[in-house]
């Protein structure tokens, strides 16, 4: 008797742990969609610093697609060194549901790397300033 109950508590066990993991899967695959998830070549367009809905993030286009996202994957100096339209590979992930935008879709981007122009890496640029600089600002920026 103790045997058959505990058969059928294992059943049970089992059946409500394939059905939590099936129903969790069918439910995850239904609701994020992705454009790519294969390292490819694009283009940074733009930064819009916007703080209006759907308008924050950066602009970003792979092939005819044109994209949006909140972050990119990268430390503060690689980011300085963006010149826009900046060409990147870059690996997209799945849609954020939770971002909404007045023009493209907002994703999560998994990689970016920067592909920098050799020919411009000798350039030394300077900075000049009319009147009297605010030294502290031109440190500081």
């Amino acid at each position: 008797m103790l045997k058959l109950k505990f058969n059928i508590l294992l059943i049970i066990l089992i059946l409500t742990f394939i059905f939590s993991v099936g129903s969790s899967k069918v439910y995850f695959a239904n609701s994020q969609k992705r454009i790519d998830n294969k390292k490819t070549h694009g283009t940074i367009l733009r930064f819009d610093p916007s703080k209006c809905n759907g308008c924050w993030g950066w602009v970003i286009k792979i092939g005819q697609d044109t994209i949006k996202t909140d972050s990119l994957p990268l430390d503060t100096t690689s980011l300085k060194k963006i010149k826009y339209p900046q060409p990147v590979n870059i690996m997209v992930g799945e849609i954020i549901a939770k971002h909404h935008s007045v023009d493209y879709d907002y994703y999560r981007i998994e990689f970016v790397e920067l592909i920098s122009n050799d020919k411009c890496s000798d350039l030394i640029w300077y900075r000049f300033v009319g009147g009297r600089p605010n030294t502290y600002f031109i440190r500081a920026s």
